[in-house]
């Protein structure tokens, strides 16, 4: 079984944006009109007041979380997907509230540490031009954030997490990560040899199995989301929050991908389903994935292109076509065309370039479309023009395939994005973490 639901196709701070300023109900029509925050108690109102002295939620090296973070933070998840914090849910969000607080706490220490600064100016610059998108701005912006419970801060942290983080990953091995001409090569190969095979326009959540015990753990939690998403959360956000895959700092956005690119168990799962579905949770080995389809269409249309050469004569007496008849038999290759029209009076040869078969004539068209490489046509007049066209070569292309470049610039973030998330890894197993 699949579910429908209203799929936002934004990026995620662009959706947060949109849904604190224009409440959840405008964003997603079936989610509550104001998104509701947890449960709190006298003394953690009271908490909440400036000054008050909060408990602490982790230690992370050096630095504290306190629990006022851990709300504020709980509550931007709240605001920004529409996720209902009852009781099933608001440990879900309590725990990835404290993970993405701890990771954004490494990621700010490993920017001190390469002296990597990044200004309050720079920061509020990104947020107003979020605000500017939907229409606001940063006052007003603000102003929304308060009439949620949210401390803008939370959002400025995190921004200034993802800025840093994104500039020392680059600046740190920006410069050593190499795509290979074979790679780039074996891609584009794999691509158009796909080309005519459906395309499906995807993105994914994506929960993290640390060992097979936490899998139910991660079913059951894929399960939850997929829940607050067919109330309205939209999916953009929900992958921002709470995915684990490095797509989600784009929404979990995968662009087209063709059959055959994605993992088995993911392919199925979407090859019956219509556009602004999402699958039920996929297991695989490593954890589970929640699948929006967000569109689909057939495999891109394939041209045949040929590169060929003729003999022709200069005029079409009877012993200038004999010879030419003599001379065909014994052509090899397009380089002995230059020696065969040397024993013809009258003979040139004429280089055609590439072609595509569907811009020739049907009479010409008919002639070269099975015609192997290396191979001649017969002798042949048309257009009072006699001659013999030699097949040099020929290739099948699909219309719009990325370039080169596109593949080298896609290579290149997947293997940035999984060093980063490997370097984040081992920020986490050689820092002193502790929770409380």
């Amino acid at each position: 079984m699949r579910t429908h639901i209203q799929f936002m196709v934004s990026t995620a701070l662009a959706a947060i944006a949109t849904l604190i300023i224009a409440g959840a109900a405008a964003a997603a029509p079936n989610a509550p009109s104001k998104p509701p925050a947890p449960a709190q108690s006298a003394e953690q109102k009271d908490a909440d007041r400036p000054g008050a002295v909060e408990a602490i939620s982790a230690i992370v090296n050096e630095d504290l979380i306190t629990t006022y973070d851990v709300r504020q933070r709980m509550l931007l998840i709240i605001a920004s997907t529409g996720i209902q914090a009852n009781d099933q849910n608001v440990k879900q969000i309590q725990d990835q509230a404290l993970r993405s607080l701890i990771e954004e706490n490494l990621q700010l220490q490993e920017a001190k540490k390469y002296k990597v600064e990044i200004a309050d100016k720079e920061v509020n610059s990104s947020i107003a031009n979020i605000a500017k998108q939907n229409g606001a701005t940063l006052e007003q912006f603000e102003s929304n954030f308060s009439a949620n419970g949210i401390n803008l801060e939370t959002l400025r942290q995190q921004m200034r997490a993802d800025i840093a983080w994104r500039r020392i990953v680059n600046g740190r091995y920006g410069s050593r990560v190499r795509v290979s001409e074979d790679r780039i090569k074996e891609t584009l190969s794999r691509i158009q040899a796909n080309a005519s095979k459906p395309q499906y326009l995807v993105s994914e959540i994506y929960i993290y199995a640390d060992n097979p015990n936490d899998l139910t753990q991660a079913q059951q939690a894929a399960a939850r989301l997929l829940e607050e998403m067919k109330k309205g959360a939209p999916f953009p956000v929900v992958a921002r929050q709470f995915s684990s895959s490095p797509s989600a700092a784009v929404g979990g956005d995968l662009g087209w991908m063709r059959s055959g690119e994605l993992r088995p168990e993911v392919e199925t799962a979407i090859q019956n389903m219509q556009p602004g579905y999402v699958s039920e949770p996929v297991t695989v080995p490593g954890g589970v994935y929640l699948i929006a389809l967000r569109d689909k269409r057939d495999g891109q249309s394939v041209i045949d292109r040929v590169t060929v050469k003729a003999i022709q004569l200069a005029n079409n007496d009877a012993g200038s076509v004999k010879s030419l008849e003599r001379v065909r038999p014994n052509l090899r290759d397009c380089n002995s065309l230059d020696g065969g029209a040397k024993r013809i009076e009258g003979a040139s040869v004429v280089d055609f370039g590439e072609l595509s078969l569907s811009d020739l004539t049907p009479q010409m068209k008919a002639r070269l479309e099975t015609l192997p490489a290396n191979q001649s046509t017969p002798v042949f007049t048309e257009d009072g023009v006699t001659q013999t066209i030699m097949m040099c070569s020929r290739r099948q292309e699909a219309v719009g395939l990325p370039s080169a470049q596109e593949v080298e610039s896609r290579l290149y973030e997947q293997e940035l994005s999984m060093i980063a998330r490997r370097w984040l890894r081992d920020l986490k197993r050689d820092s002193t973490i502790i929770t409380r």
